[in-house]
């Protein structure tokens, strides 16, 4: 029962890589501000506090899925729940991932319109990163690791440039006074950030690639931990060059932090080196979502190959995006609150169950022997 549709595996280094770009994902832009509304000048500890999290999310996700070596979410549901159970559960877990696919769609095009390009419809914008995805997901897991292992060095490059040069423009002033707003904050605002975290458990979809399964969970946690990093980093430059208020008041603090960069009013204005590195995150981050939610509804109907649904699911997309989503308003009041408990459900509560079913289910079959 191989899930390898396109007949690509890929070893334990290179799944790191996909986990690290992934984790980083759509984040790179938004944690900042999110972090920042609720524990002020203590995001950056509240971002610390992500790493137990990437802990033992990383770990949760590696444990399933070497203990099914070569089998992906959607088939051991089946294999631990029955047929009609695991089908329904599966049917929840594909539908998290298509909801999570068109809402990474809409902040490609609500970033790219107001930053960037704002007289253009976002309908156009979302269509052609659509076609992008469309075509990684047509070739499979093997060219996107070997595009991510390209991509990955310019990134921590582009990374580390915009770190250095942001060093004159820190004054430490900016993080006390510390726990000002209490510990209570920084729980909500870790609570915020499981969200993201909880699609980690997308990637089971990749984790059945993996060629030696016993390597992946420690893969798993080094990529979790490394794009917890990343973003810890970013939270913590931007508390200290920004400060708390004016991160909460931007939409993309990240984005910001670019343009305050000015070494010697010769290297200034970098905006587009950020974008750069997330167009280069949201786009492995897209397409393993589109990939795993076709190779998720191939699996679910028992169809031979998964290339068949790109297109029909590609053109779903588009008007799913711009329903689901009609403007940035309705995405902070309402979609990014409920984002927080619906990806916690589905990406950590149901592996949780699947992994207790079968640690359960593994006891009795010894008993048995």
């Amino acid at each position: 029962m191989s899930p390898l549709i396109t007949n690509h595996t890929i070893n334990a280094r290179q799944f790191m890589i996909l986990v690290t770009l992934y984790g980083i994902g759509d984040s790179i832009l938004y944690i900042p501000e999110m972090l920042a509304t609720d524990s002020g000048q203590d995001a950056w500890i509240a971002s610390g506090i992500g790493f137990i999290d990437s802990f033992l999310f990383a770990y949760l996700f590696g444990k399933l899925g070497s203990r099914f070596a070569g089998a992906t979410f959607i088939q051991y549901s089946e294999i631990l729940l029955g047929k009609w159970l695991g089908k329904l559960i599966s049917v929840i877990f594909i539908l998290f991932i298509f909801i999570d696919t068109i809402l990474m769609l809409y902040e490609i095009g609500d970033f790219l319109l107001t930053q960037f390009i704002p007289r253009t419809p976002i309908q156009a914008i979302i269509i052609i990163f659509l076609c992008i995805t469309m075509q990684g997901t047509r070739v499979g897991v093997g060219p996107l690791v070997r595009a991510s292992e390209i991509f990955i060095p310019w990134a921590t490059i582009l990374l580390i440039i915009l770190g250095v040069a942001l060093l004159p423009q820190i004054n430490v002033d900016r993080l006390f006074p510390i726990f000002e707003h209490g510990l209570s904050t920084l729980w909500k605002s870790n609570a915020q950030q499981i969200g993201f975290m909880s699609e980690f458990a997308i990637l089971l979809m990749i984790f059945a690639n993996i060629d030696r399964p016993h390597q992946g969970t420690k893969a798993f946690i080094l990529g979790a931990l490394l794009s917890n990093l990343v973003l810890f980093v970013l939270t913590l430059l931007a508390i200290l060059v920004l400060g708390a208020e004016l991160t909460t008041k931007q939409i993309y603090p990240g984005f910001i932090l670019a343009t305050r960069i000015d070494v010697g009013h010769f290297f200034t204005r970098l905006e587009a080196m950020l974008a750069t590195i997330w167009f280069i995150t949201i786009f492995v981050k897209t397409t393993i979502c589109f990939y795993a939610t076709t190779v998720g509804v191939t699996q679910l109907l028992q169809l031979d190959d998964h290339r068949s649904l790109i297109l029909p699911l590609g053109v779903l997309m588009v008007p799913c995006t711009l329903l689901f989503v009609p403007n940035n308003t309705y995405y902070e009041a309402v979609i990014s609150p409920f984002w927080t408990y619906y990806a916690f459900i589905n990406g950590v509560l149901l592996p949780l169950l699947l992994l207790l079913i079968a640690i359960f289910w593994t006891r009795r079959q010894r008993q048995n022997l």
